[in-house]
């Protein structure tokens, strides 16, 4: 056989291997959709065998909230949840005022707590409304409304007698109010909130009794001297 004949028959040998092996290579360098094969560290072919299939994290963790509906208050929770927010709002409305309007410094102490107190149970009411689904109304009690008229047109003792007299009556209702609900309250989140928001009502309640008599007669305190009487509160 001449040498070309050789070599002739040896090229034909190589290409018929080379074919057969194309498939074999082919399937070995999947490219990924990013460009790299999984030998370069991209990810798998989905389709072939023994391949990390990834599934959406709720299949493998479920989501509690996904199982059932958020809880909601029952209609009497709701009603007073309502109440307590425009309530609590009014303080505070009313605390700023005598906090810029109120003569006596004891008046003013008082209505610094008020205002403090009140703004975080706002707060605290908001968080647990959203979680409950409840849209809240800011709208204030009318009550309310009308002291805040009232205590515009006024200044000096006349708005301090006026301020803590309304503000007496308001926290007293409200106190009765929030210790009533909080042993009939069906939601225990709501129980635990006005539980602890009482103590500090009744506080409220014994300043301003104790203001009132102070507010009653100015002179025995004079406006802008240091507030010792209010050292209790």
């Amino acid at each position: 056989m001449s040498s070309a004949a050789s070599n002739h028959g040896s090229s034909r040998r190589v290409l018929v291997l080379v074919l057969a092996l194309l498939p074999a290579l082919a399937s070995a360098q999947v490219v990924a959709p990013s460009g790299r094969t999984p030998a370069d560290g991209g990810p798998a072919d989905p389709e072939s065998p023994g391949a990390a299939v990834i599934r959406p994290l709720e299949s493998v963790v479920p989501n509690p909230r996904s199982t059932g509906q958020a809880r909601t208050f029952e209609t009497a929770d709701a009603k007073f949840v309502q109440w307590l927010r425009r309530a609590a709002q009014g303080r505070v409305d009313a605390a700023r005022m005598a906090l810029n309007g109120g003569a006596h410094p004891c008046v003013r102490k008082y209505a610094g707590d008020v205002a403090e107190t009140h703004v975080a149970l706002i707060d605290e009411i908001d968080v647990l409304a959203a979680a409950r689904r409840l849209t809240l109304s800011t709208k204030l009690e009318p009550a309310d409304s009308k002291l805040l008229a009232a205590l515009q047109k006024l200044s000096g003792p006349s708005f301090d007698r006026r301020f803590v007299a309304a503000m007496r009556t308001a926290q007293e209702r409200d106190l009765a109010r929030v210790r009533r609900q909080a042993g009939a309250a069906r939601d225990e989140e709501l129980r635990s909130l006005l539980r602890n928001a009482a103590p500090t009502i009744a506080t409220q309640v014994d300043m301003a009794v104790t203001l009132t008599p102070m507010v009653a007669s100015p002179g025995a305190l004079p406006p802008g001297t240091v507030a010792t009487g209010c050292s209790a509160f």
